[in-house]
């Protein structure tokens, strides 16, 4: 049996990684935890507002142990370790849409990032706190030598306009 958090999204979607399938890694919110509260809160507040506005929604990462981020490549600051954060693509609209309809429903995020052009992340602060709404844009940074690197610009942007001059 699935476990709504709202109306729209379960609990299985935000606990589902092929990552931690592959490792061997088993990830468990129980019901009525702190992680379960975070999870409610986050789709309260964020991603069911956005899919009553945008239509489906994918949970592509959401709930990530330190275990988990770590091999995905995450680093230890993650808000997805405390249960507050989610990546997230639409079905009908763009995620440069999806992040540009979180900022026009005013949501109280604590980060907005256009990632890659593929998805939205997007977090909450803790229950307590004021959320920053931080607003950025990651894309890759390709040198004329050497490594690829992911940069960050403020504000939403596409990502063939961050990346046309190199």
């Amino acid at each position: 049996m699935r476990i709504n958090l709202t109306k729209n999204f379960y609990l299985d979607e935000f606990t589902f990684s092929e990552t931690a399938i592959r490792h061997g890694v088993e990830i468990v919110v129980e019901e009525g935890s702190l992680q379960f509260k975070r999870l409610q809160r986050y789709c309260e507040t964020f991603a069911q507002p956005l899919r009553d506005v945008c239509g489906p929604l994918n949970i592509v990462s959401g709930y990530r142990p330190l275990e988990v981020n770590r091999l995905v490549g995450s680093g230890d600051g993650s808000q997805h370790i405390e249960c507050l954060a989610g990546d997230v693509v639409p079905v009908e609209v763009t995620p440069l849409e999806l992040c540009e309809a979180a900022i026009d429903l005013g949501l109280p995020y604590d980060q907005l990032i256009h990632e890659f052009g593929r998805w939205c992340h997007g977090s909450i602060a803790e229950e307590d706190e004021q959320p920053r709404g931080e607003v950025l844009t990651a894309y890759k940074f390709r040198p004329r030598v050497g490594k690829v690197f992911t940069k960050y610009e403020h504000g939403l942007h596409t990502i063939e306009s961050l990346t046309s001059g190199s």
